[in-house]
């Protein structure tokens, strides 16, 4: 008998209307519709929330690391600077891209702050895009997936990723993180297209994720990620291996995939996981970053890992006291353990139990348990608790798991949809709003440190860094060593803080005073490069140049790029009589720090001493342009154009110091050495006689009016 065939077609095309019968409200909705519209809108509501971002000044904390005080990365893209990008641990990472590109923005802006937070607003910017066409390409939905996106570009919890300089690693290395993904999406679902075209995508996949742990090791445990994302929504994993069907939506990819080859299809990526890690963890313990010996217990790291997962849920519901840093809890309440723990055992439970009908539950806590793990502090790095950047990627899950459950409950009940606009346009206003009002926050250090004092207990970090900034730039000394001795009361065993309230006293002329405080810093750790600098300047000051030219060089042994230290050896030697010797570090802190006005100021100085004059002269107009108002080079550029016989312009340099610095009196000296060539003796007189008033035994003024024949005093 023969098979009857249908005429029927499986699928008639739908039939086009005329345009001329498409009203307009409905061809607005086709715009809306379309997904390159979608990501543009995602792209500009993420510029305008995180606009005043372009205000916020550098914070101090970690920036000075990463740009304004790295040499390398002032130096700007240069084939010298990219080989020390690839071949350094500096800060405890070994993210040699994370360096070029801060290397390329201080090209690009130099320190002006507002360049450095552009380029972070625009990683983060294309990587809400990324995730977006991410999302919809795998599940194939549209307004789903750009609401997940929606809420990874607003959240509060991601503006300390965004907002801080020296983050730049987060959000590079979630690009790279979400290109790496979509290659590895297309890879799955061209198998059947080609294998060359599927082992190409797959190699391009493995490249940006190497390139995503070469801007942070943060998503190591991506490998394991993909996995889920082979369950669902890519229905890779033959259902009878699991036990579950992963049916729900549509489906992309034939589900025909043994789980263990997909296993073994994850070897490559998982070996540069374990290298990045075992690089990582080295290089950390390379800084002391990662406590070895008497560092804080697994069972009580364990704890901390349990609550902060619960906290970081709990932030991201109610997204209000951030801080930069959460100090370490002395303590945590066994009831407090056992209910986060009891909350995450629970939440694992009903995502398993509910995966046969629900698998984007399991798939999102998955990713949010999985990119959590590495940053959970089970391995101990840095002194803090927890952290809001941790959260930047572990959040889409969670955020996954929300709007298709949300999804899914709308479209079985009767409630209106546009209700559930409303509802959804109002979260995504509020995240935004939070989101601009935590930016206030990151307008400078003190405004950031003082916030975080207001939201935690026993913050000895805020507390020395909010001492640091009134000291240096409001000059408020006293006030901040009342922070630095509460920060020490907190935490005994803290380096900066002892540094920093040495720091204070040697700005107070209390150098004896300040010696202990630097040894206490130097016990806690010989290898602290700016308290032996610090220690040699109060030595220095007390008249110990031996002692002090010995921590100059300790501190030049661990940064041999430090010039401030260089500097400060320099005058040490100079002292010393060394001033061969001397001229070298002057040289090299010029170098290393080319906008540093002190060491040009020195170098001259030197220059002057030898009698070069012609080359001194240089030197002090290049700290003038970096410091205008310096008058000690004016005084100084004055006495090299004097020894030129330039005494018409050395007298206007004279002038400006005076202006400056009404005290000044090596400047009144010089001043009418100087008036006294040019023949103007009255003027001379009355210069010399007001340094003789501010200084009585100051037996070369005495001199100089004897030799012009006036008195000492008028």
């Amino acid at each position: 008998m023969r098979q009857q065939v249908s005429r029927r077609s499986p699928k008639a095309a739908p039939r086009r209307l005329p345009a001329s019968s498409v009203s307009a409200p409905v061809r607005a909705l086709a715009w809306w519709l379309r997904p390159w519209f979608v990501a543009l809108a995602l792209a500009v509501a993420t510029v305008a929330t995180y606009a005043p971002v372009l205000w916020c000044d550098f914070v101090g904390y970690d920036d000075t690391v990463y740009v304004t005080e790295n040499w390398h990365v002032l130096q700007g893209l240069t084939w010298e600077q990219v080989d020390w990008a690839f071949a350094n641990l500096t800060a405890g990472f070994w993210h040699p891209l994370t360096w070029l590109s801060h290397m390329l923005d201080a090209q690009l802006y130099g320190l002006h702050a507002w360049g450095h937070h552009l380029t972070n607003l625009l990683l983060h910017t294309a990587s809400t895009v990324l995730l977006f066409m991410l999302l919809r390409r795998m599940t194939g939905f549209l307004w789903r997936s750009a609401l997940v996106a929606a809420l990874f570009a607003v959240h509060p919890l991601h503006v300390e990723s965004v907002a801080w300089v020296a983050e730049r690693k987060d959000v590079l290395s979630a690009f790279f993180g979400f290109i790496c993904l979509w290659f590895y999406v297309s890879y799955t679902q061209s198998q059947s297209g080609g294998r060359e075209s599927a082992i190409t995508r797959y190699l391009v996949s493995l490249l940006f994720f190497a390139c995503s742990l070469a801007s942070k090791a943060t998503l190591v445990t991506l490998p394991f990620l993909m996995l889920a994302l082979d369950y669902w929504p890519l229905k890779r994993v033959r259902s009878e291996e699991c036990g579950v069907r992963s049916g729900g939506q549509q489906n992309l990819q034939p589900a025909t995939s043994p789980f263990v080859a997909l296993l073994l299809e994850k070897l490559p990526f998982l070996a540069l996981s374990l290298a990045s890690g075992l690089l990582t963890i080295h290089a950390e313990k390379s800084i002391g970053a990662v406590a070895t010996k008497g560092g804080i217990p697994l069972l009580m790291r364990a704890s901390n890992a349990v609550v902060s997962c619960v906290r970081y849920l709990g932030q991201m519901v109610w997204p209000f006291n951030m801080a930069v840093f959460y100090p370490y809890p002395k303590a945590l309440s066994l009831w407090l353990i056992g209910g986060a723990a009891l909350l995450l055992i629970g939440i694992t439970v009903w995502v398993v139990l509910a995966a046969r009908r629900r698998p984007y539950l399991a798939v999102g806590w998955a990713w949010f348990v999985v990119v959590l793990l590495p940053v959970s502090g089970l391995i101990q790095v840095g002194s803090h608790s927890r952290a809001d950047r941790y959260t930047y990627v572990p959040l889409v899950g969670i955020f996954l798991m929300i709007v298709w459950g949300v999804v899914e409950v709308l479209s079985r009940s009767r409630s209106p949809k546009l209700l559930a606009g409303i509802i959804v346009a109002a979260l995504l206003l509020a995240c935004g709003w939070r989101t601009q009002d935590q930016l206030r926050h990151w307008r400078n250090a003190e405004s950031l440190f003082s916030h975080a004092l207001a939201v935690t207990r026993d913050n000895d970090l805020a507390l020395n860094n909010v001492g640091y900034h009134i000291m240096t730039s409001a000059g408020q000394v006293d006030e901040a060593m009342d922070y630095f001795r509460r920060a020490i009361t907190i935490n005994p065993n803290g380096v900066e803080q002892w540094d920093n309230l040495g720091f204070a006293l040697v700005r107070k002329g209390q150098n004896a005073d300040a010696v202990p405080c630097f040894e206490a810093a130097l016990r806690l750790n010989p290898q602290h490069a700016n308290t032996h600098n610090n220690l040699g300047n109060a030595l220095s000051n007390l008249g110990r140049i031996d002692e002090a030219i010995g921590h100059y060089r300790l501190a030049l042994q661990v940064r041999p790029d430090y010039a401030e230290a260089q500097n400060n050896l320099g005058i040490a030697l100079v002292q010393k009589g060394e001033l061969d010797e001397a001229m070298v570090h002057f040289r090299a802190a010029v170098q290393y720090k080319p906008g540093y006005s002190v060491a040009h100021n020195s170098l001259g100085n030197v220059l002057t001493l030898r009698g070069h004059f012609q080359e001194a002269v240089p030197e002090y107009e290049a700290a003038l342009r970096l410091d205008p108002d310096y008058a000690e080079a004016h005084n100084n550029l004055g006495y090299a154009l004097a020894g030129l016989g330039r005494f018409a312009e050395a007298v206007s340099h004279y002038q400006r110091a005076l202006q400056l610095n009404a005290g000044y009196v090596s400047a009144y000296y010089n001043l009418g050495c100087a008036l006294a060539q040019l023949g103007r003796r009255p003027e001379a007189v009355a210069q010399l006689q007001e340094a003789l008033r501010l200084q009585p035994a100051y037996a070369d003024a005495r001199q100089k009016l004897k030799e012009l024949g006036a008195p000492a005093s008028p």
